[in-house]
């Protein structure tokens, strides 16, 4: 008896553990759901926009657009409440209302755009924030479905390619939909506008390339686009193949001797020219220069760049003269008859040197005009240079930002865009710009001097450009 009563008295172990566990578990409920805990929402509340950068919106010139409008809590937590809304504007004649959320750019400038919104547990019903509005002077000329499953956009973002003919303005972009796990089935859809209607067209099987998974698409000469595809990096396993727009049919080309990936394509009146690529090392591009001929069907080496340069660079013809920017800010002039490299005045700013962007370059009205995508960055500015003056100007700027894969095309007295942007990435947006008559493409810099400090050259464009040594 006296040993089971000393059994009974003697004291459970573990108890203390098990009591700081459970005390332990109940702080961690109480500091990291209790936040998301469901409960009655307090005022004040506050008013948001999507797609809005520092409660500024930006439009193009002519887009309409549907506000999508939520409500904060003073938690800053978004509400799933029941939401009165109603626009102002002024002035106005920039900005139109067509409804409780929907509004349409008319002229270029500041508006300022009033969202009154009530919630339901707010009886007070008063003004809860202030939107201002920025109509670029870029024109929205028409939206186009992309046709790519929301999964897929990312992998295989669209290339788009663009011109202007007489008849008007021709677009043709790649949509791609899964077969299977390992294949792209990709479609080529050509857009033009003839007599200000749009007419779609579905060009080519495209059964040369669906087993490749990265296709490229190098430049439109004379009605017909060359892609370039393959997985691997030797030329013996990339194949090339030029699209009649007319036809709509594949034909099997001969690619270049020489390897360059992902190099600056330039079309040229019967001709397409491969300039550098990526990778500093001479088998891989760097500066080498390649060009193909549509009569002769034949690849040709006319120079060599003056320096290494990076995939997806920026390169314009103008009156005979070639022009490369690459993404650090240095331009150099080829003179095709004497076959002699220039150095021209360096951009005074960059966006910056990235892996995955894109600059995109073509002439416009005697200028240069350049603009910087990327792939997940939003850039909106855009650069001119005078081509008499030798000077570097501010562009117009532009509504959203554009992915990877835009082009940029001048023709009948308009600068066009194409591309996916940030903002819509399910279709492929087409924007317009004219020069305003009697004024600049834009506003000086503040200095340029700085540019010929940072690359430490002399600016005059009468010196050749020094080769580097390879």
């Amino acid at each position: 008896m006296q040993s089971l009563k000393h059994v009974e008295e003697r004291p459970q172990k573990g108890r203390g553990f098990c009591l700081f566990i459970l005390l332990g578990f109940a702080l961690w409920m109480v500091l990291i759901i209790g936040p998301w805990m469901p409960r009655q929402p307090k005022p004040p509340f506050s008013i948001g926009i999507e797609h809005s950068h520092n409660n500024v919106t930006w439009l193009a010139n002519g887009e309409q657009r549907a506000l999508s409008i939520f409500i904060k809590d003073r938690h800053s937590r978004r509400l799933k409440l029941k939401l009165h809304t109603t626009l102002r504007h002024t002035p106005p004649s920039r900005l139109t209302s067509m409804g409780s959320n929907l509004i349409k750019a008319r002229q270029p400038g500041k508006a300022t755009l009033a969202v009154s919104a009530y919630a339901v547990n707010d009886p007070t019903r008063r003004w809860l924030h202030w939107e201002i509005v920025w109509i670029s002077s870029w024109r929205l000329r028409q939206r186009f479905a992309l046709q790519t499953p929301p999964k897929l956009r990312s992998q295989h973002p669209p290339q788009c390619v663009g011109a202007v003919s007489a008849q008007g303005v021709s677009l043709l972009y790649q949509t791609c939909s899964r077969q299977s796990m390992k294949r792209c089935v990709r479609r080529w859809l050509h857009h033009r506008e003839e007599h200000g209607a749009w007419k779609k067209q579905v060009v080519g099987d495209g059964a040369m390339l669906q087993g490749d998974s990265h296709v490229e698409v190098m430049g439109r000469v004379r009605g017909h686009v060359f892609v370039r595809a393959g997985k691997h990096t030797s030329t013996s396993q990339r194949r090339w193949g030029g699209l009649s727009l007319k036809s709509g049919r594949w034909q099997t080309l001969s690619g270049p001797p020489a390897l360059q990936l992902t190099p600056t394509t330039l079309s040229l009146p019967g001709k397409l020219m491969l300039l550098g690529g990526a990778g500093a090392f001479v088998d891989q591009g760097g500066q080498r220069v390649q060009s193909y001929s549509l009569s002769s069907k034949r690849w040709a080496t006319p120079t060599k760049l003056p320096e290494q340069t990076w995939a997806a660079d920026g390169a314009a013809v103008h009156k005979g003269q070639l022009y490369m920017l690459n993404r650090y800010g240095r331009l150099w002039r080829y003179d095709m008859k004497q076959r002699r490299w220039y150095t021209e005045r360096a951009l005074p700013q960059t966006p910056g040197a990235f892996y995955d962007h894109q600059v995109l370059m073509a002439t416009y009205n005697d200028k240069l005009f350049a603009v910087w995508v990327h792939s997940t960055r939003r850039f909106v500015g855009t650069w001119v240079y005078n081509i008499a003056s030798k000077r570097w100007v501010r562009g117009p700027y532009l509504p959203y930002g554009f992915r990877v894969g835009a082009t940029l095309f001048a023709g009948e007295g308009q600068l066009y865009l194409a591309g996916v942007t940030h903002r819509d990435p399910g279709q492929v947006t087409l924007l317009s710009w004219s020069a305003p008559k009697g004024r600049g493409a834009g506003k000086k810099p503040p200095t340029t001097r700085a540019s010929s400090r940072r690359t430490g050259q002399a600016m005059p464009s009468t010196r050749p450009a020094r080769r580097a040594a390879h």
